[in-house]
């Protein structure tokens, strides 16, 4: 829908309606002028594919996907890759039962440092895809997941 908007800077999509949205791939590939994105208002209940939505968003510094409802989707390969500003990401509400294409999700994230996941994450699905082929970018990076009583858990550290 937006991608290749190269010089995109902002967006709002306050009042955008993604009700009966089942795809969501490369939504967003390569805003690489893009430094903040709010999606909290998305619905994405019916969604199936997230592959690439935020590939190569350079410049993405502050991305709100706090609402997102992930338990239907199934890809979501590449979903972050080259998204070199970013510096923490909430996943908090990310559904990860449904996944079974995982690749490339973080890769390139050069400045990516944690990762906030819930008890929706399933630990053993993403345990090395995740990072498939920049292992060398992630020494300083930790995966944390919220327990009961909203206590986090390091579940791994690269």
């Amino acid at each position: 829908m937006f991608n290749e908007c190269y010089a995109l800077t902002e967006l709002d999509l306050g009042s955008f309606d993604t009700t009966s949205v089942t795809d969501m791939n490369d939504m967003f590939y390569y805003c690489k002028s893009l430094t903040q994105l709010d999606l909290r208002t998305f619905d994405t209940r019916s969604v199936k594919n997230m592959h690439g939505m935020f590939h190569k968003c350079q410049a993405l510094e502050k991305l709100n996907v706090s609402s997102f409802n992930t338990a239907q989707v199934t890809d979501i390969g590449f979903m972050f890759a080259y998204c070199e500003s970013l510096t923490e990401l909430n996943l908090s509400s990310f559904v990860t039962t449904s996944v079974d294409y995982v690749n490339m999700v973080f890769g390139g994230c050069t400045k990516l440092k944690v990762i906030y996941v819930g008890k929706g994450w399933d630990d053993s699905l993403f345990r090395y895809k995740l990072f498939f082929g920049v292992w060398h970018q992630w020494s300083n990076t930790y995966i944390m997941k919220c327990r009961t009583g909203g206590r986090l858990q390091e579940l791994f550290q690269h």
